[in-house]
């Protein structure tokens, strides 16, 4: 019995991981929106994910996580310097993708309690992606791509709100950089897809790179709502536009009529 609920303790995580409430983004993004908020946009193809337990279409055994599971019943009902070590070793063996930092709070790691908290946090973190680029668009600030990588790393949730990357599919990645740290994270609520999918954003993004002076895109509505016409809306987001006007032909000028607000990409 004790066994049983060690083992539902160490896995309710990992469980709740795929049974997990569907993802609600706060709102989508066209193209040149989302080039613009993001710090990094590249065509790559993955090469490793890590820890691939945690890769829902992959069909690999669970020997690892069953070999951490007896190291963590162990430790816990036999107490002692080597089977903590037992323990660490099983942990570092099924997250191969932890930095220098995460791999010495392991070894600082003096009790089973540390080691679970340890445990939780790389889950939560969620994948490590290991693409190899093919096309570079944007990184960072650099625009003139002058320090171009033959490999990236973004990382993903475990959950629904992460995306489901396989090996050795080629992707159109969008990805930002996490607050406060140093490793870029993508998710399905930004507009990384397979490249396949790609063909509208592949259309701007082509600009974007080789003629960017060509690259800008004018986005509005029109509408005969008042508050709407008045409103400022930064996230751009069409559900929020009140009585939206059809069939309307718009000439631009440079004064735009009353009716209309737009901006640029």
């Amino acid at each position: 019995m004790l066994r049983a609920v060690l083992v539902l303790c160490l896995l309710l995580f990992i469980l709740c991981c795929w049974t997990a409430n569907a993802c609600e983004c706060q709102a989508s993004f066209a193209t040149c929106k989302e080039v613009r908020v993001s710090d990094l946009v590249f065509i790559g193809t993955v090469e490793l994910i890590e820890p691939i337990f945690l890769n829902r279409w992959n069909g690999t055994n669970q020997s690892a996580m069953r070999s951490l599971n007896d190291a963590y019943i162990d430790a816990q009902a036999h107490p002692s310097a080597e089977s903590l070590h037992q323990l660490k070793d099983q942990y570092l063996a099924l997250f191969p993708g932890l930095d220098e930092r995460e791999k010495k709070q392991v070894r600082a790691a003096d009790t089973v309690q540390q080691m679970a908290s340890l445990f939780y946090s790389s889950l939560d973190r969620g994948m490590r992606v290991h693409l190899k680029v093919k096309t570079l668009f944007k990184q960072g600030d650099d625009d003139d791509k002058k320090t171009i990588s033959d490999f990236l790393d973004v990382w993903t949730t475990s959950g629904d709100c992460g995306y489901d990357f396989h090996i050795g599919e080629t992707y159109l990645v969008y990805a930002n950089e996490e607050e406060g740290a140093d490793y870029f994270f993508t998710s399905a609520c930004m507009r990384t897809k397979r490249l396949s999918d790609a063909g509208e954003d592949l259309a701007y993004l082509y600009f974007y790179k080789n003629q960017p002076e060509e690259s800008s895109r004018l986005e509005g509505f029109a509408t005969s709502d008042r508050k709407s016409q008045l409103a400022i809306d930064p996230m751009h987001e069409p559900a929020g536009i009140g009585s939206p006007v059809a069939g309307v032909i718009l000439q631009l000028t440079r004064r735009l009529p009353n009716f209309w607000r737009g901006w640029a990409a």
